[in-house]
């Protein structure tokens, strides 16, 4: 592919990372095995303001000047975004200079002035406490994009809830016309032909692939193991629709037979059996002749053809037994269809036979495997499996949301109103608790599925429910003009038109004929439940029947609906109208705008545009920054990534872009000048790689993906993260946006975002690796510090362990502990308060053995926030006062004074007395001594 554009020179050519990494070079970074790299862990403003501490310590030891690289996850990024800015903008570039502004005083020993600005906005989103303008603001934003997006999801889902009307229409329509019933059998023959031919194809295809596997694994060159018909799309197209479209025609077919009764039931079971013999013939007949054609080139064909005649025999007589078990279900499909009494019979029929006639047809495929036998092995029951599993799932789809459609304004009628009430009560409750649950760290852990876990999995599909039966009471009412009155021929009541027909009691009747009584009294019993349905089902169909007098009225409902959905997803950008922009102008008001030294805020909003700056300006400045995101692969193409689902997508002033260790999935990078600047004003900012660095609220989050959470989050617009153009792609790269938002935004509510579209899905850091080292020990750097700062109570040490894992996996490389981390995690026992129980100390130091010829080594600097005993007073009172410090929840992005100080200084003290201890003790590396 032509990765470069007409006009374009190489510099905005897709790179890979060896090409980055020796442009990283010719800029002044070390080559491999020789530079020194500083990593921030992610944790929100936990890990900023620990980092903070940190920085601040190095900078005091002189030891800040030596780091050639910086790479930040997350609140790392906070920190590490301020610190690039401060150096660039306080220090006239110059990370010498930087040192000695961050630690100097003024008279009145105060901190410079940035820091003092961090210290004032340390509740960054919301900096005036209470009910303010600054929360008001939020809740306004928040509701704004909230309606919006929600707009999009009524108007498709209103779409798509007047399809099951249209159909039955269509049902009406063709039972009314009289030559349907003469044309039945060559339409459904046609319809039909499509996936049986793919099932048979397939099926041999499968048979004959297994016998050449020797000799595909002698051959080098790769082939596709798959034809293009089996693959998903045209499985969808070939076989799906196909088998969905020819059990709705029969439907059709059996309501025209049981309303005119023009065929006898013998007849139909004789016509079925043959009809579905001679189909599958025609598959097995046109599948066989292709195989045995492939086989030509075989020197001994005799065995192969009497082989394939042999089972072509079993195949006939099983699936001459197989269609007449799926004939005698058919047989009782038609007589429950004319059972049923009208007006429901065209609604009932529309919503369950086509499920009722693929249960028929599974049936044959049941019977049809298990005489087989050995002439199918266990592949071929596997493929099988594979085609029974989609129809299953499409079958139980259509008569869920077909009943709905149909069913849902009788459903509440018929319920109590109490019981809507409480139901309504309930599906908020349970909604509500499904998004907040799926942020819980509790939840998502394999080791405890409790019931958090197992009401997170419920809650979407409690919404879903719940929103369907909404919309469909919505669309019936809505679709109710007034003066409406049903038909002559409508069935609107059971109770002999009386009025209130659905309550018991006595009615009077006054009689104007000559001769008769005055009044009349009759006794009307209460009826029972599902006749009290039958009748409020009865009622609505009335209702509804108007609309199908004129039969263009439901199609260009549900257009409107459609285009409306579009539109919207047209003009309410997906990444405009998320929280992504809420969250960066508030990070970059206090993060950047603290190096803002000549800040004009807007007297309303607060904030100033100079306080951010393109990424590509920091180009020439030391230590280079890498901003860490994570590219969400949930449909991936590797196997091995069913757990990670994510790759490191890496922002840096000269590159932007990923390249996953593995060749099967392509990757690359584009000149970070030029990333996103086509439908922009501007590159990509400081302030936004910060905020999607960060973006620890998002429906696709790497390895913590669930579907279930990613709908809820989706349709209550918690979503932090962005939509960027893929740098493989040839022109997306260069656009901010997407154009149509629709297909991403379905790719959210369904959890599902990939490589397979021209924009992709950025996260948060830490849903790829969260130490930080990655990047790092992707460009072989010889020492690298890591401060970590995550959410661990339990020591665990999480984020360390994925490091190593993934380092190792995708790169080979080993680490060896010199010094175990056990001493980084708190002595005592659990029983004692949490202000006695410290660690040893707060770092552990492991050698990096990198692979390959060069045999290059380094040296791992592992700082963990922790606390030890010879801590200043004013951090261990705050850890007895607040037992969970210094691992509060990230959830808690609303920091105090106290709050603030007591992670800063925490971080200070960890990383002088670690590095104090280190020189002491000849554990520092050469490079930093």
């Amino acid at each position: 592919m032509n990765t470069t554009r007409e006009g374009d020179d190489d510099r905005n050519k897709l790179l890979h990372f060896d090409e980055v990494q020796a442009a990283e070079t010719r800029a002044g970074c070390p080559p491999e095995g020789k530079a020194l790299g500083l990593a921030f862990s992610g944790g929100g403003i936990r890990s900023a303001t620990f980092n903070l501490g940190v920085t601040q310590a190095l900078a005091a030891m002189g030891l800040l000047k030596r780091f050639d690289y910086l790479s930040t996850i997350s609140g790392g990024g906070y920190i590490g975004g301020w610190l690039s800015l401060f150096i660039k903008r306080c220090a006239g570039g110059n990370v010498a200079e930087a040192e000695k502004v961050i630690n100097q005083r003024d008279e009145n020993n105060l901190e410079p002035p940035s820091i003092r600005f961090l210290r004032a906005f340390s509740n960054y989103l919301t900096p005036r406490m209470g009910m303010t303008g600054d929360t008001l603001v939020a809740v306004a934003t928040y509701l704004r994009n909230l309606i919006l997006n929600l707009c999009i999801l009524a108007a498709l889902m209103t779409a798509l809830l007047i399809v099951p009307r249209i159909t039955a229409l269509a049902a009406e329509s063709l039972v009314a016309w009289s030559g349907f019933g003469r044309i039945y059998y060559g339409i459904i023959i046609t319809v039909l032909f499509f996936p049986i031919l793919v099932a048979t194809l397939g099926l041999f295809y499968r048979a004959a692939d297994a016998k050449n596997k020797r000799t595909q694994a002698a051959t080098e060159k790769p082939r596709h193991p798959w034809p293009w018909y089996l693959r998903s799309l045209w499985l969808n197209i070939l076989y799906d629709i196909p088998v969905i479209l020819a059990a709705f025609l029969t439907v059709c077919f059996f309501l025209q037979f049981a309303q005119y009764s023009e065929i006898d039931r013998k007849s139909l079971f004789r016509t079925t059996l043959f009809e579905y013999v001679i189909l599958w013939l025609i598959g097995v007949v046109i599948s066989f002749l292709c195989d045995f054609t492939a086989r030509l080139r075989e020197k001994n064909r005799t065995p192969v053809l009497r082989e394939n005649l042999k089972w072509l025999g079993a195949f006939i007589l099983a699936m001459t037994l197989a269609s007449a078990a799926g004939g005698s279900v058919i047989l009782g499909i038609v007589n429950t269809i004319a059972a049923v009494s009208e007006p429901h019979r065209l609604w009932a029929t529309v919503a369950f036979g086509p499920p009722a006639v693929i249960a028929a047809f599974l049936l044959m495929l049941t019977v049809y495997i298990g005489i087989m036998g050995r002439k199918f092995d266990e592949n071929d029951r596997e493929l099988w499996s594979v085609y029974g599993g989609r129809l299953i799932g499409r079958s139980l789809s259509w008569a869920i949301f077909f009943a709905i459609g149909f069913y849902g304004a009788a459903i509440l009628g018929w319920t109590n109103d109490w019981i809507v009430g409480m139901g309504g009560i309930t599906w908020i409750a349970t909604t509500l608790f499904g998004i907040f649950a799926g942020k819980s760290k509790q939840t998502g852990d394999r080791a405890s599925q409790g019931w958090m876990d197992k009401l997170t999995v419920i809650a979407p599909f409690v919404f879903l429910l719940g929103l369907m039966f909404l919309l469909s009471w919505g669309l019936h009412q809505s679709l109710i003009w007034p003066g409406d009155t049903p038909s002559k021929g409508s069935h609107v009541s059971r109770a002999g038109g009386m009025p209130g027909h659905n309550a018991p009691g006595i009615y009077l009747r006054a009689e104007s004929a000559a001769g008769s009584p005055v009044v009349t009294a009759r006794d009307i019993d209460s009826p029972a439940p599902w006749e009290r349905f039958l009748n409020i089902a009865e009622e609505k169909y009335g209702q509804m029947e108007l609309r199908f007098k004129t039969p263009w009225t439901l199609p260009i409902v549900a257009a409107t609906a459609l285009m409306a959905a579009l539109l919207l997803s047209w003009r309410v950008n997906i990444n405009l109208f998320s929280l992504h922009h809420f969250y960066r102008n508030r990070l970059s008001r206090c993060y950047l705008g603290a190096t803002n030294t000549g800040r004009r805020p807007h007297l309303l909003t607060g904030f100033d545009p100079k306080d951010d700056l393109a990424l590509a300006e920091l180009a020439g400045q030391r230590p280079f920054h890498i901003f860490g995101t994570s590219i969400n692969l949930n449909r991936g193409r590797q196997l091995a990534w069913q757990n990670r689902r994510a790759a490191s997508f890496a922002f840096t002033p000269l590159y932007s872009g990923y390249e996953p260790a593995s060749h099967q999935v392509k990757g690359g990078y584009r000149p970070t000048a030029e990333y996103g600047k086509d439908n922009a004003a501007s590159p990509v900012q400081v302030g936004s790689v910060m905020a999607i660095s960060g973006a620890a609220a998002n429906p696709n989050q790497g390895f913590h993906t669930s579907p279930a959470v990613a709908f809820l989050m989706t349709v209550f617009n918690v979503r932090l993260g962005h939509w960027c153009g893929d740098p493989v792609h040839e022109k997306s790269w260069r656009k901010r946006d997407p154009g149509l938002s629709l297909r991403y935004w379905l790719a959210e509510l369904t959890g599902t975002a990939d490589l397979d579209r021209p924009f992709v899905n950025l996260s948060d850091g830490g849903h790829f690796e969260n130490l930080g080292i990655y990047e790092l020990v992707r460009r072989r750097c010889r020492v690298i510090l890591a401060s970590d700062a995550g959410c661990d109570p339990k020591y665990a040490f999480d984020d360390l362990a994925e490091a190593i894992r993934k380092c190792y996996t995708d790169f080979g490389v080993e680490f060896e502990f010199k010094s175990k981390v056990d001493a980084i995690r708190p002595q005592g026992d659990d029983t004692l308060p949490a202000g006695d129980r410290i660690s040893e100390r707060h770092y552990a130091i492991a050698e990096i053995k990198y692979p390959g010829a060069k045999g290059l080594t380094g040296t791992l600097i592992y700082l963990k926030s922790s606390l030890t005993g010879d801590l200043p007073p004013d951090i261990m009172h705050y850890r007895r006062t607040h037992n969970s410090f210094p691992h509060e929840s990230t959830a808690d992005q609303f920091f105090d004074e106290s709050q603030f100080e007591s992670y800063r200084h925490l971080g200070y003290e960890a990383a002088m007395r670690s590095l104090t201890m280190m020189r002491e003790n000849n554990e520092l590396p050469p490079e930093l001594g």
